[in-house]
């Protein structure tokens, strides 16, 4: 029994490797490179959602104003933008109201870096972009003889573009890691 105890914790010694950690990427995210607000926006929430992702696949992610951070790893993100439009609307009447339908087309685009992290040569460029389309409502509108109003709903796009970053990030995620194991 007390050899069996002994083996066991033996091995069990010879196993813990301390000498490994999870890569570290960075994601570099330069003060003051987009004019455009929006621009900014998309750029923050397509990198907040590639380092939710990397993370998911083990990654020890952070975001980083430094443009030499201590990490294994760095990924610059390039040039995220898009945005959504209506390209055909139709509107039905409903009783006392009506409700609009719209095609929304989205497209999100970026381009990604990585970087190593020692030398900070250039690995590998990935050109990535996504375009979906949906029909969804548009605008409401209520009313009768003396009154009527009609309320448009632009979240909707919104939706569409967020849902379109998500899929730009899961695939950038996804080619970094593919990346990083090649």
């Amino acid at each position: 029994m007390i050899f069996a105890v002994a083996l066991l914790t033996a091995t069990t010694a010879s196993a813990i490797n301390t000498a490994t950690h999870p890569i570290r990427i960075a994601l570099l995210a330069p003060a003051n490179r987009y004019l455009d607000r929006r621009d900014a926006q998309a750029s923050e929430l397509i990198r907040t959602h590639v380092q939710s992702e990397l993370q998911d696949l083990g990654y020890d992610v952070f975001i980083t104003n430094d443009d030499r951070p201590r990490a294994d790893y760095s990924v610059d993100i390039l040039g995220p933008g898009g945005g959504g439009y209506p390209v055909a609307e139709i509107g039905l009447p409903l009783g006392r109201g009506a409700v609009d339908f719209a095609v929304i087309v989205s497209h999100v685009a970026a381009s990604v870096n990585v970087y190593d992290g020692r030398t900070f040569e250039l690995m590998r460029t990935l050109d990535l972009h996504k375009r979906s389309t949906t029909v969804a409502p548009s605008a409401i509108a209520i009313g009768g003889r003396p009154f009527w109003a009609v309320v448009a709903v632009p979240f909707v796009e919104w939706a569409q573009y967020r849902s379109g970053v998500r899929a730009v990030a899961h695939d950038a995620a996804r080619a970094i890691d593919e990346a990083l194991r090649h």
